[in-house]
């Protein structure tokens, strides 16, 4: 009789054995499609901060520039906050400096690398102030 149990006994523990086999090859295999999916996604590029980015002479025409956009003396800046080309979204152009991709801030480190939270008050199109990231050396750039 005890032979027979422990024969019995002895199916149960092997049949729980190769579920626990299965199970833990499931989770292996699981983790492995993980692992190749975060290798992948790792493997995207991403945006540099401040990199540049695209205004054709449309945007002159939409009305989100304020100063001057004369040939040779290009003070305006203009605000994209629907680009394309920019992660965040916001491409901008600083006193007639190429155009380049930033992002929203309250304060300087919000801002990636050595920048500036610049305020930019569009009152000529009625727009309520905003803070973007500027890098320094464009300030510096506009100031010379």
């Amino acid at each position: 009789m005890n032979d027979k149990r422990n024969a019995v006994d002895g199916k149960k523990a092997a049949g729980f054995v190769a579920t626990i086999g299965a199970a833990l090859a499931m989770v292996v295999a699981v983790a492995a499609v993980g692992s190749a999916a975060l290798a992948m996604l790792a493997g995207c590029e991403t945006q540099k901060p401040y990199d540049v980015c695209v205004l054709d002479k449309e945007v002159l025409k939409k009305g989100i520039c304020t100063g001057s956009t004369d040939v040779g003396h290009d003070t305006s800046t203009c605000v994209v906050t629907a680009h394309p080309q920019c992660d965040q979204s916001i491409c901008l152009s600083y006193f007639g400096t190429s155009p380049f991709c930033t992002s929203r801030c309250l304060r300087d480190s919000d801002c990636a690398g050595a920048a500036t939270c610049w305020t930019y008050a569009d009152a000529e199109n009625g727009k309520a102030a905003q803070k973007f990231c500027v890098p320094k050396a464009v300030i510096t750039s506009v100031a010379n």
